[in-house]
């Protein structure tokens, strides 16, 4: 009854230290689905894998149990390889440092041997304590504060290499000790400046990674300005298309009233019809900046010979700012317009189509087009184009970060030479907003109880 009441307190701190690891995992990367069971899954084979020297004659701890942390990232969350990669490489050395340098600490504060460390008594229950409540704190600290990822490979590619060497370090010094039965101040030493080099690592990743977060937010200000001046330059190409329109209207009154006049009545019908098709569209979607930019749109579509079609609701009371609805669709027409022009082989008649609809308390924008799947790059979550211009990948960036603040989700998908982008932003009450503050998109989704459109979700 006794070793039976020990393996339930080995089994329960393995399963505090499966529970570690599955929070940790959570909270460095971003999930694919709210579901719980992944994160029950894998707290469960870790904990498994860690008892099972309790049963068989093998190591209580070793390296090859993290494969489930990382077979869990890999299929339940979103993002990179290598980010993924990253964030279990960083795992690995700092569970391992610590119950290493905890062991050592141990040993030698206490004066006792790793037999009688490994016992069943009251000083390996204080051991398994100490333990976990440093592992607790320790990776709770650094999954506290999650940054944006660091997109440049080669910084990725350190951190891994520097972790997988600290990992083959530790693994050296366990063997060490397990083949040499003492314990040299020098071992002690090396377990410390091992854990020092890993956590300082943790260190050096925040800061680069506050670097490229601002390096992304200046590219993202230039692009917004190149956006501005070309929506000047756009507007002045309405202007001069006004004025235009003008002096052509008149010769068309005139001809069609020359056609009327002289009893051709049906054929002066047909004349105005045909000019009145000319002419571009007025949109009143209740927001005039973004009307503005469905006109100047719909011009450049015209004279790249593509149709527009386009569905619209009205947007006095959007849930996104107009400077908001107008980057999301004027990024959405770009991207769209400039595929097709990409096309190898261009339909007859290229159709956009336009979206913007409210269904109960979320608003749906979607635009779809023709697409070449050649010029269409994926990195990890990302699209990406085959575009050389500087401001690469920006404008779906900037579309996702929308919704993001907007504590909404965007969908980006490309089958069948075509195109899709779909975004699902939530009319917020001042009551939903202090409801949804802290927690992350897709919590909310969930509670709302709605379904998302089509294709997969990228945020």
């Amino acid at each position: 009854m006794q070793n039976l009441g020990w393996i339930f307190i080995e089994m329960g701190a393995n399963l505090f230290q499966g529970f570690l690891v599955t929070y940790f995992i959570d909270h460095t990367l971003q999930r694919k689905t709210p579901a719980k069971w992944p994160s029950l899954l894998c707290c469960g084979c870790f904990t498994f894998l860690c008892s099972l020297y309790l049963f068989f004659n093998m190591p209580s701890f070793d390296t090859w149990i993290f494969a489930v942390p990382l077979v869990y990232s890999l299929v339940f969350f979103e993002g990179s390889l290598k980010e993924k990669l990253l964030w279990n490489a960083v795992l690995i050395p700092i569970f391992n440092g610590i119950v290493l340098f905890c062991y050592y600490i141990f040993v030698a504060a206490f004066d006792v041997t790793t037999t009688y460390l490994l016992e069943q008594n009251a000083f390996r229950v204080i051991f398994l304590a100490a333990t976990n409540l440093t592992l607790f704190v320790t990776l709770f600290a650094i999954s506290r504060h999650k940054r944006r990822p660091l997109s440049n490979v080669y910084p990725l590619l350190l951190f891994f290499v520097n972790h997988i060497l600290v990992i083959a370090i530790i693994d050296i010094l366990f063997y060490i000790h397990a083949r040499v039965s003492f314990l040299d101040p020098w071992l002690l030493l090396a377990a410390s400046l091992t854990l020092l080099i890993s956590v300082s690592s943790i260190f050096l990743y925040e800061i680069m990674a506050t670097y490229a977060e601002r390096d992304y937010e200046r590219q993202k200000k230039e692009y917004q300005l190149e956006a501005e001046t070309h929506r000047l330059e756009e507007l002045r190409s309405i202007n001069d298309s006004l004025h235009r329109l003008r002096h052509d209207m008149k010769n068309h009154i005139q001809i069609a009233g020359m056609l009327i006049s002289a009893g051709r009545s049906q054929e002066g019908a047909a004349y105005l019809k045909e000019a009145d098709r000319n002419i571009f569209s007025i949109f009143s979607t209740g927001c005039l900046p973004l009307d503005s930019e469905l006109t100047m749109k719909e011009l450049e579509m015209r004279h790249s010979g593509i149709e527009f079609e386009h569905d619209l609701c009205g947007l006095e009371n959007a849930p996104l700012s107009d400077f908001d609805l107008c980057a999301v669709v004027g990024n959405l027409l770009d991207n769209a317009i400039e595929a097709i022009s990409r096309l190898p082989v261009p339909p007859d008649k290229p159709v956009i189509t336009l979206h913007i609809h409210r269904v109960r308390d979320m608003l749906y924008i979607e635009c779809s087009n023709p697409c070449d799947p050649a010029a269409i790059l994926r990195e990890g979550e990302r699209f990406l184009t085959s575009k050389k211009e500087r401001g690469h990948g920006l404008g779906i960036r900037n579309i996702q970060a929308i919704a993001q603040n907007a504590q909404g989700f965007s969908s980006f998908t490309a089958s069948d030479g075509a195109f899709h982008a779909s975004l699902a932003i939530p009319y917020l009450t001042e009551a939903d907003q202090h409801d949804v503050h802290g927690k992350a998109p897709d919590q909310l989704f969930h509670k709302k109880g709605t379904r998302f459109g089509k294709g997969t979700r990228d945020l």
